[in-house]
């Protein structure tokens, strides 16, 4: 038996998958805040993400952590008060230029990032193993490709 059904148009496709996108990031998102807040850590994805940029390359200036997770800069500085408040960063006057701040992990920093690593690769792995290794390749793949392109499109259209 035939399906009655019209196909679905390359636009509500990409209306359905830009949906599907944005719901499984904040998903993943809440569930990795979750399995921190369960094992006993008052962290975000978000903060930990810039201990991880900072285990990486200590010393990054905020701007660095604005571009990287796509947040404006008065976010960027609310994350990283609530990191120093903790003790797990510092700020330190840039050298060349007094105007920005660089960032430094602590060995707190390190020690929670070190915690908190193990929670993220589980919490991941939980998440994504019912995937074959080839399906989420594919998924990366064009996941990466749309970052990519976002990226170098700069800010969207205004006009509709």
């Amino acid at each position: 038996m035939q399906s009655t059904s019209t196909p679905k148009t390359n636009s509500e496709q990409q209306h359905r998958f830009g949906r599907l996108l944005g719901q499984a990031a904040r998903l993943l998102s809440n569930r990795v805040n979750l399995a921190f807040r369960h094992a006993g850590y008052d962290i975000t994805i978000e903060q930990w993400t810039i201990l991880a940029d900072l285990t990486q390359k200590d010393g990054l200036n905020q701007q660095v952590f604005a571009d990287r997770n796509i947040k404006n800069k008065a976010s960027i500085t609310s994350l990283i008060n609530n990191l120093e408040k903790k003790g797990w960063v510092s700020r330190k006057a840039d050298r060349d230029d007094r105007r920005s701040n660089r960032i430094h992990i602590s060995k707190e920093g390190w020690r929670i990032h070190d915690l908190l690593l193990p929670i993220l690769q589980d919490t991941l792995a939980q998440t994504l193993d019912y995937l074959p290794e080839d399906e989420l390749i594919t998924a990366m793949n064009i996941t990466e490709s749309l970052v990519k392109e976002l990226q170098s499109e700069g800010e969207p259209s205004t006009t509709v």
